[in-house]
């Protein structure tokens, strides 16, 4: 059977870091709202939420390229694909380099056009315009950062990527109280913090490639058109999340329209505050993703549907519980975000327990928007980001505006998860012909999906040498109703010996239990055997070049070796993942 008890350990370790990673990362953003509101005044609160959409923006071209091309890059992982994982390291790079030069020039330059753009007006227009050039000036290490952190998480340095959250964190409140009571550089050096912040966390995530044997290293850019067209239709649904930015200027304008500035600035506020809540939602969403892309290259069936079901349900029932904090708490957190303004602040509050009941439902279409994005059933993740995050928010919103004021827009979140969750359910009725009762049912794998299903062998055991040893017998019958190669059946037992042998033996330092992943698949002409483990990172193969003098304890690897057609290691997301084909 699968080992789900490896699977469920890496999964709550890597959702644990991404969501500290991100909600430290909201929590210095959203010193921004708080320092503003609390030194800067009403009006420049209503200014800070206008320019909500250029973050959104920002956050929509880098997901273009961190999610999908962390995508491919996980397809590739699983693959052992080591020229394709350079290949697609650097387009992605590359690519958001230039994109975020553009993108200053256009923050810097036209700072008046934008400002206007984003519907800014009167005594607004100044303060927002400041705000937007000191943002503007740290744009490349803004984009640039929020890639790099991806590509960390999958090289198993996610304990880098909090670093650098942490030093971005630190500086922004240092640099937001500074500019603001200090050198009173007012929205400008708002800005201008967070810029410098997201500076301070790039170069120390930058630190990552002066190791010599880091996995992410740049290649040349010739023939890489097919890799940039992958990454960014598997990057389309992200880049849809831009319907994000046209919801919160629609929103924006309605919200003017009914109930004034007042209104506006509860909206802001609840933009910040979802920001920190949305922490969680990502932190699930993207721990999925870059799990089952591996478990997707490998063409693991059974993996994805375990990580499929572990990820909603137990994200259901974390969320569940920060809907239950976010009601009885509304008030306080409000209050972190405006002072002096007790009628935007209840309305704020107000509008926060509306938005709490969403936030269960909201985490299931985020799961599922990023297992069909990184599984390429990309009209399903297409269509849930669209309605999701724009359509049926801003059908709800208007509709009932006339009869429920601003609580149209409140409980239009709400309504728009059950919405799209329904049409997703409905949709994949349509695709498969019959109601979803199932895990496997939801996501639209092919039955072939898996190669001959029938001669794939998983095996679950423990770092015990003796436990190795007990399976020569059930390997042997199971390779041969397949394959008649005993010579071939011979070398399997053997290299499972020696790789888990090592594994045992170099692998595990802390002396505990832990789980080893066999897997077999016996087809026409070969045989592959993959074994993965959450050992401390361990190459054979290189270990075997670095140890010629040792002969004696790495005669085993050359055996190994010599009876391999192929042999790829790689190590990502917390696990070492080991492929041999004979």
């Amino acid at each position: 059977m699968a080992n789900d008890k490896l699977v469920r350990k890496v999964f709550y370790s890597y959702l644990t870091m991404s969501i500290l990673t991100m909600v430290v990362a909201t929590a210095g953003m959203l010193v921004d709202g708080i320092v503003i509101g609390q030194m800067l005044g009403q009006k420049c609160v209503s200014a800070f939420g206008l320019t909500s959409p250029i973050s959104l923006l920002v956050a929509v071209i880098a997901g273009i390229f961190s999610n999908g091309g962390s995508a491919c890059c996980s397809a590739h992982i699983g693959r052992g694909d080591e020229e394709g994982i350079k290949r697609n390291f650097t387009v992605a790079s590359f690519c958001v380099g230039i994109l975020a030069i553009i993108f200053t020039l256009i923050l810097v330059m036209g700072s008046e056009q934008v400002a206007n753009l984003l519907g800014a007006q009167g005594e607004l227009l100044p303060l927002t315009m400041d705000y937007v050039i000191g943002i503007g000036v740290g744009i490349i290490p803004t984009m640039l950062t929020q890639v790099i952190m991806i590509y960390l998480q999958l090289a198993n340095k996610a304990k880098l990527a909090f670093v650098s959250v942490i030093g971005m964190t630190i500086t922004n409140i240092v640099l937001d109280v500074y500019f603001a009571a200090g050198l009173k550089l007012g929205m400008f050096g708002m800005g201008l913090a967070t810029s410098v912040s997201y500076t301070v966390a790039f170069l120390i995530c930058c630190t990552y490639f002066l190791d010599k044997n880091c996995q992410f290293k740049f290649t040349k850019l010739s023939g890489c058109f097919k890799e940039l067209t992958e990454i960014i239709s598997t990057g389309l649904p992200s880049a849809l999340k831009i319907c994000t930015t046209f919801r919160v200027l629609i929103l924006n304008h309605l919200l003017l329209t009914i109930g004034g500035s007042i209104a506006v600035s509860a909206m802001a506020v609840q933009n910040n505050i979802n920001q920190l809540l949305s922490s969680l939602t990502m932190g699930v969403g993207m721990t999925t993703m870059l799990i089952s892309g591996i478990f997707f290259g490998e063409r693991d069936g059974k993996m994805l549907e375990k990580t499929l079901r572990v990820s909603v349900k137990n994200g259901v029932v974390l969320s569940g519980v920060v809907s239950v904090l976010v009601i009885i708490f509304a008030n306080p957190l409000v209050g972190l975000f405006l002072h002096g303004s007790p009628e935007a602040a209840e309305l704020a509050a107000r509008s926060l327990r509306f938005f709490a009941f969403s936030i269960p439902f909201s985490l299931v279409c985020i799961v599922l928007l990023y297992f069909y994005q990184c599984t390429k059933k990309l009209f399903m993740a297409n269509l849930i980001s669209v309605v999701h995050n724009l359509v049926f928010v801003v059908l709800i919103a208007f509709s009932c505006s006339t009869v429920l004021g601003t609580d149209a827009v409140w409980i239009s979140f709400f309504g728009a998860e059950i919405l799209t969750i329904a049409l997703v359910y409905v949709v994949i009725r349509c695709k498969i012909g019959k109601w979803a009762k199932s895990w496997r049912d939801m996501m639209l794998l092919s039955e072939d999906f898996t190669p001959y299903p029938e001669r794939v062998l998983d095996i679950s055991l423990t770092n015990d040498m003796d436990q190795v040893m007990e399976l020569s017998t059930r390997i042997h019958e199971f390779c041969l109703k397949y394959t008649d190669n005993k010579d071939k059946v011979g070398k399997l037992a053997l290299c499972i010996e020696e790789i888990v042998g090592n594994i045992v033996k170099y692998g595990f330092t802390d002396r505990k239990i832990h789980s080893i992943d066999i897997r077999i698949i016996v087809l026409d002409d070969d045989i592959i055997l993959r074994i993965r483990d959450d050992g401390v990172p361990f190459n054979p193969i290189q270990y075997d070049d670095e140890n010629q003098s040792m002969i004696g304890e790495t005669i085993g690897i050359h055996l190994v070796r010599k009876s391999a057609k192929e042999m790829n290691y790689n190590a990502a997301i917390g696990l070492n993942n080991f492929t041999i084909v004979l």
